[in-house]
């Protein structure tokens, strides 16, 4: 949720404080049943023959060029877009900052378990 800085400083403390629940039950919600439940939907077509794939590297690399053009001529339309993506970028350096102190080696397999496969994060290669 983005909201205008004036707006969100004439917020009182109280309409603030029920505006971050609601965004941080969201995002709790997404964690515990939107993602599991989508990941359950997708082993389920896989059951039923469907045959599921990341997108190619190279539709990625095209929709990825596509969304720097989109950025880049909002940026240049609207300063309050600008300033509001900075916002964005500099919050997303301090998670990642935060996600590279949390991380964990990858799990060992115990005695006569089969190799846990890790999970790639953003960055792996």
């Amino acid at each position: 949720m983005l909201i205008n800085k004036g707006v969100w400083g004439s917020l009182s403390e109280a309409q603030r404080t029920q505006i971050e629940t609601a965004c941080q039950s969201n995002i709790q919600k997404e964690f515990d049943k939107i993602i599991p439940a989508q990941v359950k939907a997708i082993e389920k077509l896989e059951q039923n023959g469907t045959l599921v794939h990341r997108l190619p590297e190279n539709v990625l690399s095209e929709l990825q060029a596509t969304w720097q053009e989109v950025l880049q001529k909002e940026k240049e339309k609207s300063p309050e877009f600008s300033e509001a993506y900075q916002s964005l970028l500099n919050h997303s350096a301090l998670m990642d900052k935060w996600y590279e102190l949390q991380a964990l080696p990858a799990p060992k397999a115990i005695q006569g378990e089969s190799q846990p496969t890790p999970v790639k994060g953003e960055g792996d290669a």
